[in-house]
């Protein structure tokens, strides 16, 4: 929970030091809305005041042209970083996309772009959040992209495709560079779930020398000297014997009983192969990365259906759950890369990489 006391402790003072608004006014009433929010993050904004005066005063804020998008969030990313380079320890770097439905808003329509299967309309909202890996602790939003999906024809190419600066593909890419490299001494970790399998964004996690954490989605072709070994990851993965494990009790779930597996764990080296169909910007060079996996045994088959078929057969082999793709780099970035203070380096060789010299805390893109 974050503080609610006033003064140097509160949570505006902690996250919003340099917030300006330009009216002692409009800082006040700030102050007051932000709290009300963290008090009842639970209520919709009506409900989280005590009296119509300070709904009211809350809208009023909102509209105030004094008050922008781009200050509020600029302005909180400098305070979490700044606080993030003086703590000791690791620190996890959450990145996730979730859709922001405006549809029905009229007078939003010319700002909106297509969600969810396309019938929808709003932004795609790419997040990254600060988090203590000890305590859970959320400590703030490090990026945040608001993003437009643009209309695609049908007939465009996958050069044009690739080529587009608004593909949705590069929001994970444009995160990263946007929060910048972690100090020397710091261990900043990049996480996130199967979206992220790309293998333009993990050449390019690779070439800025960060550690991340990536839940694999693709049963990637790998670079093998053996030929008789699967030349598949998750099927590499799958043909290892385990180098841990564990049981784990097995809730009842439809026609399955409950039961005690065992989950065995597996870890190797791998090298990533390019995909053959370039729909990213990368290197055609393969990748070398760890693979870490939960290997589950083959469950029992099904009861009897109610309706009398049978249920489904076992699997012949042990399935590989959670497979993640983890940095092979043994520090948090390399000398040369762009400095925080946005200090000349060497360019780095991803073909997304920014130019040398460019200031890392940017302000946070226009709607």
């Amino acid at each position: 929970m974050f503080p609610l006391a006033d003064g140097p402790n509160s949570f505006v003072q902690q996250h919003f030091p340099d917030l300006d608004l330009g009216d002692q006014r409009l800082q006040r009433r700030f102050a007051q809305v932000a709290q009300a929010a963290l008090q009842h993050p639970e209520k919709s904004l009506p409900d989280k005041f005590h009296d119509p005066a300070g709904y009211i005063g809350c809208l009023r804020l909102l509209n105030h042209p004094a008050l922008t998008y781009d200050k509020l969030l600029s302005c909180h990313q400098i305070a979490v970083l700044e606080r993030l380079e003086q703590r000791p320890g690791v620190v996890l770097l959450v990145h996730d996309t979730t859709d922001l439905d405006f549809s029905g808003h009229k007078t939003l329509a010319a700002d909106l772009g297509q969600i969810g299967n396309g019938g929808g309309q709003g932004y795609l909202c790419h997040n990254s959040l600060a988090v203590d890996p000890a305590t859970g602790e959320v400590l703030g939003l490090v990026n945040q992209i608001l993003h437009c999906r643009p209309r695609v024809g049908p007939r465009e190419s996958v050069p044009r495709k690739r080529a587009r600066a608004d593909r949705e593909s590069r929001l994970w890419l444009r995160a990263i560079d946007a929060i910048g490299p972690s100090p020397a001494d710091r261990v900043w970790i990049d996480v996130a779930d199967r979206g992220a399998d790309i293998f333009e964004f993990l050449q390019a996690l690779v070439d800025r020398r960060r550690h991340f954490v990536i839940r694999s989605s693709y049963n990637r072709a790998l670079e093998l000297a053996d030929g008789d070994k699967p030349h598949l990851l998750h099927d590499h993965l799958r043909s290892l014997p385990g180098q841990a494990t564990w049981t784990i009790d097995v809730g009842v779930a439809g026609q399955r009983q409950a039961r005690t597996a065992t989950v065995r764990a597996v870890a190797s080296a791998v090298q990533l192969r390019p995909p053959q169909v370039r729909k990213g910007e990368y290197r055609k060079e393969a990748l070398t990365v760890w693979a870490i996996a939960e290997a589950h045994p083959p469950g029992p088959p099904s009861s009897a259906s109610p309706r009398g078929g049978t249920g489904r057969r076992p699997r012949s082999g042990a399935a590989v759950g959670s497979a993640r793709l983890v940095s092979d780099n043994p520090t948090p970035h390399a000398p040369g890369t762009p400095s925080r203070a946005g200090a000349p380096g060497a360019a780095l060789p991803h073909a997304n990489a920014p130019a040398s010299g460019t200031p890392v805390r940017s302000a946070a893109p226009p709607l």
